[in-house]
């Protein structure tokens, strides 16, 4: 039976639950750095994750891996202090996904969440990925279509979420 719960890391199997590590674990059971369980960012059920929901691509903060560079920094750091990875040997994926909530902050500060803004965000986390980890694989997942955005306002559901 497949759970429908909001899972992205290796826990149970791909029968279980349909993420891209247990798609990978099937035929790679090798596999290393996927996060299990729950856990923020700096807990040890995060392994390699560094996502931290809520986040932007820019952050102001004096948290240093909330904006999409630190976190990029945070992930090479981890991969290099892992004994489990062989940065130059061993192949990797990583998944970028990162704008909903630059989108819904620009009406209050358009310039810290524009277009080129979050563009060059991305771009300066490509470049440290680019330059640091070696035989890797990006995933840059696209942002919603925000034209659909006022219908997804206009329920009760939504009212809530956006407490």
């Amino acid at each position: 039976m497949v759970r429908f719960r909001h899972y992205v890391g290796g826990d149970g199997s791909v029968d279980e639950y349909h993420t891209l590590p247990n798609i990978i674990k099937k035929f790679s059971p090798n596999l290393k750095g996927f996060s299990v369980n729950k856990g923020k960012v700096d807990s040890t059920n995060a392994r390699l994750n560094v996502a931290v929901p809520g986040n932007k691509s820019s952050y102001i903060s004096f948290v240093v891996y909330r904006d999409m560079p630190g976190q990029a920094r945070l992930l090479v750091q981890r991969m290099n202090e892992d004994p489990e990875i062989d940065m130059d040997n061993d192949w990797k994926i990583i998944t970028v996904f990162i704008g909903g909530n630059d989108l819904c902050d620009y009406c209050d500060d358009p310039a810290q969440y524009s277009a080129e803004t979050y563009k060059g965000n991305i771009q300066e986390a490509l470049d440290i990925l680019h330059e640091n980890v070696p035989k890797a694989f990006v995933n840059l997942v696209e942002v919603l279509n925000i034209a659909n955005v006022n219908q997804l306002n206009s329920n009760p559901i939504c009212d809530v979420l956006h407490l």
